[in-house]
Parts: C-alpha cells; structure tokens; sequence
C-alpha cells in the first residue's frame, strides 16, 4: 500500500484561450439576449525528477445561450425563460501516472441543456419579489480530475455534477434626495439546491486529498443583503449567509452529515468608494462551522480576515488590483497543510 507520496518534483501548466460574443435585440414590451462562448483549456503535467512523460489533457467547449426578458403590466411583471446548451469534448492522451504507471488515452464527449425560468413582480413602488428555477451542471475541473500541488491525487473517474436550483425572495429599495443619506436596499432569500453526483473534496488518513462524488446532496438556507449609500460616493454592503447542506449518500455512515468543505456560516462587511473613474474598497470575512471530512470527525477552524482592491476604468479598459487577507492570517486547507497568507490578483478587462 502506499504511505506516502515519496519525493516529488512538478511541473503543472494550464493554458486557457477562449472567447464569447453577446448580441441583444430590444423592443418596447421585452429584451432578447444571444451569447455564444467557446474555450480550450490545455493541461501539461512534468515530473521533473524523472523526466517521465505524464498524461497531458484538452478540453474544448462551445457553448449558446438564448434568454427573453419579456415585461409587462408596465413594468410590474417580468417574466424571464431562458436556455443554455453546452458541448465538452475531453482527451486525455496517454503516458504515465504520478507512480509511472502506463495509461492509456482517453476521449469523451459529452453536451447538457440547461432551462431557467425567472420571474419578478414589483405590486408597490421600490419593492419587488422574485422567484428563480433552473437546472444545472458542473464538469470536473482539471485539478480535480488530475491533481495538483503535491497533496492532492485527481480522480479520473469523476462524473459531473448535476442539479435544480430554486429560490424565492423579496428587496426593498429606496432613493432619497439628500446630500448625507442616498438611499438605501435590502434583500433576503431563501434557496435550495438539489444535487446529484456533488463534487467535493475529501480527506484520507495522510491528509492527501481527492475529489469525489457524493450520490445526492440538498443545500439549503437564507441569504440577506444589506446597501446604504452615503455621500454620493461611499457605500456600506452587508451581507450574511446561513445554510444546511446536508449530505444524503447512499453510505449509512455519511448520510444526513454535513457536507465537507463549506462553511455553513458566512458574512461579509464592505466599505466602497468610487471618484470619477476609481473605486476603492476593503472587506472584512468570517468563515463559520466547517468539517474537512464526510464524517464530520475533523472540524476546520473559524476564518475571519481582510480583503482590499482597486479598479480603474480608463478608456475601454478596467484594471483591477485586489490583494486578500491582507493580515497574513494562517488558516490551514486541511490539518497540518497551510492555505497562502496575503495573496494579490490582477486583471485587464477590454469591453467594446
């Protein structure tokens, strides 16, 4: 049996190149909207030790969207159906696994359709309520599908994810004219998603990593946001979220626990700015009530830290700047293995 992942010396390179198109055809009483999308995404394992030849792997996507945002009653009811179809083709070429072990290639292809019904009815000035029904999917990941970063093992037998999600809520908004207070909105909903085939993350006794399917999964809870806007140029966000996600594996010892890897209790306290072309903001996290395995024996412990970011549109560019817990708080992904300190992000967005 293997204890241990012995020496190791990697190399993972993922490339994506994609690109997506949108095209909308207004008239008095609806919105059309058309999206088209396509991507690769190229994976290359080395092992720099041996020099062994391990599997490299391709994805291509072409996916098509097509949504109607349809108004009526003037403006008191919108009604929104949509639909998406999505084609994967996957291959895995052949070579060697992490242990030099000879596989051979793979090639599958697969497509989804994806409905979604929207709906939005507005009875009174500045309130609205609102109710969302569609069916999704999810396809493994390349990291989840091969493993990376020295503690993790990929699972090539990973079969995506599938689901309905539903939810229901109500907002409140209002403006006011006044040089101090701007206005204010809140928000709360109530969703729930009904999963087969969940991708999730486990653990076993070496703290090594791998990414399974949990047969039937359901995920529960209440959002509430909360936005005042002072002064023209600040606004203070709020917002909490606190769920169940209970995991309903056909394993006896599994079922009914909570489901690894997410927290039940998140919150979010943000402070943003915008001058002219700048916006400036700091948010504070907390983290709460995690378990890092399905057995709900090895309980993760409470986060709580800063973030802080910087955009600039300048022209048809948006640079962004974000750097996350900027404190340098050590959190660990699982027992014993640290997750990054202080992390930074960029980006360079072009819209014409």
């Amino acid at each position: 049996s293997t204890i241990g992942l012995g020496n190791q010396h990697l190399k993972y390179i993922t490339k994506r190149y994609g690109g997506e198109s949108y095209i909308e055809w207004l008239t008095h009483i609806n919105t059309v909207i058309l999206t088209m999308d396509l991507y690769q995404e190229i994976y290359e394992p080395e092992d720099l030790l041996s020099g062994i030849d391990q599997n490299s792997s391709s994805r291509n996507m072409y996916g098509m969207g097509l949504q109607d945002s349809l108004v009526l009653f003037k403006d008191t009811l919108i009604v929104t159906p949509a639909i998406r179809y999505a084609f994967f083709d996957d291959e895995l070429q052949s070579g060697t696994d992490l242990y030099g072990k000879s596989q051979e290639g793979v090639s599958q292809q697969e497509d989804y359709w994806s409905p979604q019904i929207g709906v939005k009815i507005q009875p009174l000035n500045g309130l609205s309520l609102r109710s969302n029904l569609n069916k999704y999917f999810r396809t493994p990941s390349f990291f989840e599908l091969f493993g990376d970063r020295g503690f993790f093992l990929g699972n090539s037998e990973l079969k995506p994810e599938t689901g309905i999600n539903f939810d229901v809520g109500m907002e409140v908004n209002q403006t006011f004219d006044h040089y101090l207070f701007n206005g204010f909105s809140t928000e709360i909903v109530y969703f729930q998603n009904n999963i087969d085939d969940l991708i999730t993350r486990v653990y076993d006794a070496r703290g090594i990593g791998k990414s399974v399917n949990i047969s039937s999964a359901v995920i529960q809870g209440v959002e509430v946001k909360g936005k005042v806007k002072l002064y023209d140029h600040f606004q203070l966000i709020g917002n909490a979220v606190m769920q169940d996600a209970e995991n309903q594996s056909r394993i006896e010892g599994f079922d009914g626990k909570k489901l690894p890897g997410l927290f039940q209790n998140q919150y979010t306290g943000r402070v943003e700015t915008s001058l002219r072309n700048w916006k400036l903001f700091v948010e504070y996290v907390v983290n709460k009530q995690m378990y890092y395995d399905t057995a709900n024996l090895l309980k993760a412990k409470d986060q709580n830290y800063l973030n802080t970011g910087v955009s600039w549109l300048v022209h048809h560019f948006l640079i962004s700047v974000e750097a996350k817990n900027i404190t340098d708080k050590q959190y660990e992904d699982f027992n014993g293995y640290p997750m990054p300190g202080v992390s930074c992000f960029g980006s360079v967005k072009y819209t014409f």
